[in-house]
Order: C-alpha cells, then sequence, then structure tokens
C-alpha cells in the first residue's frame, strides 16, 4: 500500500484533507486529485477505483444526507454543484481512500482490502458523523492545523481522525484493532480472509503475537473481563483444555475468546511448547531482520545468545538437547519469543504403514512397499494389514488395526492421540512392536 488518504466535500469544496504516510507517490497536482476522490453524488456509497500513472485508487465514497428529511440527492447534487448556499456544519460527502501500486496488488488482494479495510472503516466514520457529528469536527480542525503550518507529526499528535488513517495503514501491513472516536473497535484486515480459521482443539494452546499489555491497552474500555483476564494469564505452554480450570469457563467459551484475538491478529493456535517438541528454523526467516531482533532479544534474555540459539536449532533435535536443565524456564520463554517472531516452527511426527519384504514374499509379491491410502485398501493391501496384525499379539494387533488408518503421512501423532484418546506410552510401546512396519517423518 502506498498512502490512505480521506478527501472531503463540504462548504470549503473538495477538499484532500489527510495523507498517510506521504503524497511523492504520484505527479499529478494535489488539487487534482482532491476533485478526482470527490466524485459526483450519483457514484457515491459504492465501490470507487481508478486507475492513475499505474497507482489504483480504491474507496467507498459516502454520502451522509440522503436519509435525512429534506437533504436528499437532489439537496447533495445542489451542494456540489454550488448551486445554493449550505450551513457550515453539513458535510455532504467524505471517501476513505488506500492507494497501491498495480504492480504489487491482484484483484483478489482489492477485494479484501476493499470488504475487510475500506466497507469497515467507512461505516464505522460514517456513523460516528452521523451520532456526534466526529468526521466534520476532525475535517475542521486537520485543515486548521494544516493552515496554521503544523506539520504531519503536529497534526497526528492533536487529531484522532488522524491516527485513525494512520492504524488503517498500518493495518494493511499487520492485521490489527483500531478504535474509532474512542467508541467503535474494529478488526481490520487485509491478508487473511476470516475463513481460514484453524481448526481449534483441546490440546492446543494459544501464543500471543504481542505482549498481553500491549494487546489490552488496544481493547476498548468495556472489553470482557474474562477475556482480559485469559490474555494476562495464558501461557502457550498450557493447552485450551488446561485453561478451564483457571479462568472457571467453559471450553466452548475459551474456544471463542481464542478465535476472537486470531481474527485480530492477536494470537495464534499452537501445540503447546514443551522441551520434548522439536523446533527448526523458519524456511522464510528474514536474515536481515537478526541485527534489531538481537537487540529485543538481549534485552529480554540477557545470559543468552539469539545467533548460537538459532545455529543449534538448525539441526532437527529435540529442544531438551539444546537446553540446560537449570535454564529450562528461561529456554521455554526464549523459544516463545522466537515462535512469536516466525523465526522458528516446530516439526510433527507423521506415520507410513509399510508392508515388509517377508511379507510380500509369502503373498508372492515384490517389496517392500509403501500402503499410501490404507483407510481404504485394495484387496491385496487389506491381505497384507491382515497379515501383519496376526504375527503379533492380540492385544497390539487390535490397537495396530486402530492405527491403521491414520498411517497415511497426513496426521501428525498429536492428532491420533487426541483422536484415538490413546497416551504417549501406548503409541512409544506400538512403534516398538512394529518398527519394521511403520515408518515415521518429521515436518512442519
Amino acid at each position: 500500500m502506498l498512502a490512505v488518504l480521506l478527501s472531503s466535500f463540504s462548504p470549503r469544496g473538495h477538499q484532500l484533507v489527510f495523507v498517510w504516510p506521504n503524497t511523492d507517490f504520484v505527479d499529478l497536482d494535489w488539487n487534482i486529485i482532491s476533485d478526482i476522490l470527490s466524485p459526483k453524488i450519483s457514484m457515491c456509497d459504492q465501490r470507487f477505483e481508478l486507475l492513475v500513472d499505474g497507482t489504483i485508487f480504491l474507496g467507498h465514497p459516502t454520502s451522509l444526507h440522503q436519509d435525512r428529511v429534506g437533504t436528499g440527492l437532489k439537496f447533495s447534487r445542489h451542494c456540489q454543484d454550488k448551486k445554493m448556499q449550505i450551513s457550515p456544519s453539513q458535510l455532504t460527502m467524505f471517501n476513505l481512500v488506500v492507494a497501491l501500486d498495480t504492480h504489487q496488488v491482484e484483484k483478489e488482494l482489492l477485494d479484501v482490502i476493499y470488504r475487510e479495510l475500506i466497507l469497515k472503516a467507512t461505516a464505522a466514520l460514517k456513523y460516528e458523523q452521523l451520532r456526534r457529528g466526529y468526521v466534520k469536527k476532525e475535517i475542521d480542525l486537520i485543515l486548521g492545523l494544516r493552515e496554521q503550518g503544523n506539520t504531519t507529526s503536529q497534526i497526528l499528535n492533536q487529531s484522532s481522525l488522524a491516527r485513525t488513517l494512520q492504524s488503517i495503514y498500518e493495518a494493511f501491513l499487520q492485521d490489527k484493532i483500531i478504535t474509532i472516536n474512542q467508541s467503535i473497535s474494529l478488526s481490520l484486515h487485509s491478508h487473511r480472509p476470516i475463513t481460514e480459521m484453524p481448526v481449534m482443539r483441546p490440546y492446543l494452546a494459544l501464543l500471543l503475537l504481542s505482549d498481553p499489555e500491549e494487546i489490552i491497552a488496544q481493547l476498548l474500555p468495556n472489553a470482557s473481563p474474562l477475556l482480559l483476564e485469559m490474555i494476562q494469564i495464558v501461557t502457550p505452554t498450557v493447552c485450551f483444555e488446561e485453561l478451564q480450570t483457571p479462568l472457571n469457563c467453559s471450553l466452548a467459551l475459551i474456544y471463542k475468546m481464542a478465535a476472537h484475538l486470531f481474527v485480530w491478529g492477536k494470537a495464534k493456535f499452537i501445540h503447546p511448547v514443551n522441551i520434548r517438541n522439536i523446533y527448526i528454523l523458519s524456511p522464510d526467516l528474514d536474515l536481515s531482520k537478526l541485527p534489531n531482533l538481537n537487540q529485543d532479544f538481549q534485552s529480554r534474555f540477557p545470559s543468552l545468545d539469539l545467533p548460537l540459539l538459532l545455529q543449534d536449532m538448525s539441526i532437527p533435535q529435540p529442544f531438551s538437547n539444546i537446553i540446560s536443565k537449570e535454564n529450562k524456564n528461561l529456554y521455554m520463554e526464549a523459544c516463545t519469543f522466537l515462535l512469536q517472531r516466525h523465526l522458528v516452527q516446530q516439526l510433527h511426527m507423521y506415520m507410513y504403514l509399510i508392508v515388509p519384504e517377508s511379507v510380500c514374499e509369502r503373498l508372492k509379491q515384490k517389496g517392500p512397499l509403501i500402503i499410501s491410502d490404507p483407510a481404504t485398501p485394495s484387496p491385496f493391501e487389506r491381505e497384507c494389514i491382515q497379515m501383519i496384525a496376526s504375527t503379533h499379539k492380540k492385544e497390539m494387533a487390535d490397537l495396530f488395526l486402530r492405527m491403521v488408518p491414520y498411517l497415511n503421512g497426513m496426521h501428525n501423532v498429536e492428532e491420533i492421540l487426541f483422536a484415538e484418546n490413546l497416551s504417549r506410552r501406548d503409541l512409544k510401546s506400538l512403534l516398538a512392536e512394529f518398527r519394521d512396519e511403520i515408518g515415521t517423518t518429521l515436518h512442519a
């Protein structure tokens, strides 16, 4: 995104009220831009999209008087054509616009930005204008400050609307919650459709992506006390199921609050941080950001060395092999820091079914072979599975047959243990008993 802009039509005429962060992305005169971004009333209350010199201006121009007695569409047209005098208290139209480089956005992203940023923010601004005259007051304040020669930084310090436009720009870079006129809280998104909500399971944990104090500061004063409590006490070492006791609430309610934090871009769902887990460097790790990250890391963990820790985590191994037992909690916190900033990711174990050569020979087939979909085996594969089970004790054979549908390399062991209500000891026994028939692999 190049910039966020606000234009308006009022007794002052067409005005480009505010631009963040800069205005140097287009060569046209900004008086012309302000006219372009203030379309005729017939073009209001609908999607506005204009291409100028490789820059897309995307907005939703909004008429403020269409639904008021005596100030309908005809009135607005007269105002815009300057055929009649209007009260200084009347703001006829405003247009919240984002400017985007055509080479950096596709239509699908444009649709998301329009739906998740522009429509939401425009609706909230219109509501506050019709309820309190908020937009008009802020526009007058911003224009007055500009006429007095105030800088952009000074305008941001004095105008909440200017700060809102700044937050909308930041929401393009990272999904966030913004508050308009200390009244309306909006969750703005530009990259991730809300429909991509991950499945929540009792064995998963909530990882906050920033400090609890920072998240709480962005919530409205009347936010749910239970939500505030959860943000304060949650740690990525505790699963959702275990949160029920300290929060004294149902798992369903915990899921609901966690979903809100996910949609707001403030948290994600992970498997609980544990020293038994295997963490590896993220494939998209940006090494150019390490100097700044190292400063932040050192301020939090002065006794640890970030480059050395990352070097140790470049090879798949249990986290317990890296840490010192006397500083276990410190290393767990450091691991949380790395996960929050997407520096590392967890590797999970997946299993697949192997028919050993000895079984294949008994069935007069060449082997060994891997059964790719043991949940729906062919007649020959079914015979192989039964023959494998028959060579083991009944208790272990029954457990093996329960596990067969999951042995396709598509289900991580945590998911399997939850689905079949098994313990890790059960899994360990199974892998030891069927070490020739069950293969394992690690991936994220």
